[in-house]
Parts: C-alpha cells; structure tokens; sequence
C-alpha cells in the first residue's frame, strides 16, 4: 500500500500551503494497521487544543504477527499545541515477537514542544525483532529529538537535531545500535556515533519561517 504525493502535490523541502497537505485537529494524521505500507512525501500538521495526537503512528501491537516491512519517508510534520497537549511526530511501536523492519528516511519533523511535556519528534519501541533503521531526518523546536524505549533497535544514521534553546531538551535519548553515527546534535554529549558532531548549530535556509532545508 503506497500513500504519496505526485510529483505536482509535492512539497519542495520546506512547508508549503500550495501543495498538498494533511491538517488534523485534536487528532492522528495517519494510523496504520498494514503491514506493507509506504508513507512518501506527505505533509501533516498536527493542531491540539488538548488531544496527544500523532502524525503518523504504528500503533502497539497492531501490525498482524508475521513480518512487516513499512517506510516512512520525505514527509514534513509539525505542531501546533496547546498548553495541556503533548504529540509524537513520528511513533513507531510493536510488542510482537516476529521480526518487523521500518525505515523512517528524509523526513522534517518540527514544533513538537509544550513546556515539559513528553513531546517527541520520532519515537520507537517495543520488543527485540523490532529494527528501525533511522536516516537522514532533521527535527527542530523538539523537546525529545529521537527516542529509543524498551528492547526495540534503533539504528540512527546522519540525523539532526537542534533544540532551538528549549529548556530540558534531550536529542538522542535511551540506547541506539551500535553502528549509528554521523549524526548531530546542537546540545553536548548527545548524538551517538564515533563519528557524530555535538554542541554544533546547523545553519538552514530560513528556520524563522520553516525551511529547514540546510543552507550552501
């Protein structure tokens, strides 16, 4: 199952109100129940009075019992909460016990802050056989940039996250598979990897008005 945006409905790298979006609120943007999906090149935006809603979820324990292999990737998502709302950009988890494979790739995930709340930009978890492979995304204005919980595996891979000066803010949090590297993190002794920047500030093409896309 593909859900996309043709080449004409798609967003250019950065918000765009011209092109195809999906705006929910008080509520999920996409819950997926499939265990063959591909997400690409959707834009959501999230907008809660009091609802923690996320923009795309995978539910606990919804995909069937067999081998899954779903791809989240190019989309842009971001926040508009309120003081009492707390959301997931992207929240990937599974408790079953037979291997399941997620690719969550190239996607811009931003605003996902409410004071102290728990609010995450993209979130895995789960048992064992859960691998997500976790590449080439940017989260900003976050309060949890990418979150690892329970056994799940979580291979991070040149992402970025800047936490815009939010008070408590955490990039990288719990334990990420060995082989994650090159990533980069505004905040110190964050992104794992060998090879990984940290207290490094990105310079993007314009982050006062949303475009995140990185700057020559």
């Amino acid at each position: 199952i593909k859900i996309y945006t043709t080449a004409a409905a798609r967003h250019s790298g950065k918000w765009d109100t011209g092109k195809y979006r999906l705006e929910v609120t008080n509520n999920n943007g996409i819950r997926n129940y499939e265990n063959f999906v591909r997400i690409d090149g959707v834009q959501i935006q999230l907008i809660n009075s009091s609802y923690n809603g996320i923009g795309i979820e995978i539910p606990s324990s919804a995909l069937s019992d067999t081998s899954a292999d779903i791809r989240i990737t190019n989309n842009i998502i971001r926040a508009t909460l309120s003081s009492t709302a707390y959301s997931y950009g992207i929240s990937i988890y599974d408790a079953n016990t037979v291997n399941k494979e997620f690719r969550v790739k190239n996607n811009i995930v931003y605003d996902f802050v409410n004071g102290t709340q728990p609010c995450r930009s993209i979130y895995i978890g789960g048992a064992a056989v859960v691998k997500a492979y976790v590449y080439n995304n940017t989260a900003y204005n976050s309060y949890n940039g990418y979150f690892q919980e329970n056994s799940a595996v979580f291979v991070a891979k040149n992402n970025i996250y800047q936490s815009n000066g939010i008070t408590g803010a955490d990039g990288f949090i719990n334990s990420f598979e060995a082989s994650s590297n090159y990533n980069l993190s505004n905040l110190a002794s964050d992104a794992p990897g060998a090879n990984s920047n940290n207290s490094t500030t990105v310079s993007f093409v314009d982050a006062v008005n949303k475009d995140f896309r990185l700057a020559a």
